[in-house]
């Protein structure tokens, strides 16, 4: 008597469903005329914009140094923020195409989710005893207000941004041909509405 069992990985791919991007990328990369993969480096530091992204990429590394070494402060620091945060933003844009509104949504839910954890909870402490010079009494004063102010607001956003799928609706905002039938679901947490036709995503490729 022979049963058919299958492994983990065989029930994983069928209660997870892969992702229609993940699909094409096999697709193309198994076609007989398939060439070399993209990556991130080539495109940006190897295409038509390598000057202006090479010229911008030291910028950065520039500012970031400053900013941490604390050779900038007050406006600059808000100002050297503003445009870091563009020269990004302009690299998602040149990399994920069409897609780049997705990346973007994805990349700030991924950011709140990363900063009510750990920034506070490790370096401020670390930051109000060695900078501050504040006693055990303060340091946790300062750490229950740090949590009770900006934790439960972070994880009310990524909340929010997770359970109405804020990241598929930016896309179908700004770049609504280049929405897949899978960035929406009628199984999400709050509902996220009606899967984009299928015309939407064909004319994407």
């Amino acid at each position: 008597m022979s049963t058919n069992r299958c492994s983990p990985q065989d029930s994983l791919s069928w209660s997870l469903p892969e992702p229609e991007d993940w699909k094409q990328a096999r697709r193309r990369s198994s076609a007989p005329d398939a060439g070399t993969a993209p990556n991130v480096f080539a495109l940006l530091f190897k295409g038509r914009l390598r000057t202006v992204n090479t010229a911008t990429a030291i910028v950065v590394m520039v500012l970031l140094t400053l900013v941490f070494t604390g050779r900038l402060n007050g406006p600059t620091v808000v100002g050297s923020a503003i445009l870091i945060a563009a020269v990004f933003v302009s690299y998602m844009v040149q990399f994920g195409g069409r897609r780049w509104p997705l990346i973007l949504a994805v990349t700030v839910t991924v950011l709140s989710a990363f900063l009510y954890s750990w920034p506070i909870q490790a370096l401020l402490p670390a930051y109000a005893a060695s900078e501050l010079d504040y006693d055990p009494a303060q340091i946790s004063g300062v750490v229950f207000s740090a949590l009770s102010a900006l934790s439960f607001s972070l994880t009310f956003v990524v909340i929010l941004l997770i359970g109405f799928n804020v990241p598929a609706r930016v896309q179908r905002l700004l770049h609504p041909s280049a929405s897949l039938p899978t960035d929406f679901t009628n199984e999400g947490l709050l509902g996220t509405g009606e899967p984009i036709p299928s015309r939407a995503a064909k004319s994407a490729l």
